[in-house]
């Protein structure tokens, strides 16, 4: 790969639930897989009101999907 190559990404959410989460994501150059991995993570609970409602204001802002937040 090099600078200005165009990449493309495909991601899908394995499992969710028992507390954990499982995504697996692949990138591709000109077809060919450059990369991939598997994610294992923990869900939690926001800490606090205010951290969830700045976490809400970034999501607005930017293109993170909504869903990212349902769940907190």
């Amino acid at each position: 790969m090099t600078p200005g190559q165009n990449l493309s990404l495909s991601a899908k959410l394995l499992h969710e639930g028992s507390g954990y989460a499982v995504a697996r994501a692949d990138i591709r150059c000109d077809g060919k897989l450059a990369c991939n991995a598997e994610i294992t993570f923990r869900l939690v609970e926001f800490p606090n009101a205010e951290f969830r409602a700045n976490m809400g204001r970034w999501q607005r802002s930017s293109s993170s999907p909504m869903g990212a937040l349902a769940h907190g």
